[in-house]
């Protein structure tokens, strides 16, 4: 793991598991322009591009680690509470 991101141990651990389960989860993150997005994708791995991690997703997208919000039931650290992200509006 890559120190400059900003990810626990748990965190990175449910990621990696996530991967190796190949099975549609609920991802939360923030685009670029920090617009909220929500998909539900296979999580195909975690690949280092530049020297910041990102997580893949079967569908092409590349979220870098820092920007994730929720990775199926697990919140990512600096969101200390769902309930913010909860809404599937």
């Amino acid at each position: 793991m890559n120190q400059d991101t900003m990810i626990n141990s748990n965190f990175y651990k449910h990621l990696e598991e996530t991967a190796a389960q190949k099975s549609f989860v609920r991802v939360h993150y923030y685009s670029d322009l920090q617009e909220l997005l929500k998909t539900t994708q296979v999580v195909k791995s975690i690949a280092d591009r530049n020297g910041e991690e990102h997580l893949v997703l079967a569908n092409g997208v590349e979220v870098p680690l820092n920007k994730l919000v929720r990775v199926g039931n697990m919140v990512a650290p600096g969101h200390d509470t769902d309930d913010a992200y909860s809404c599937d509006c």
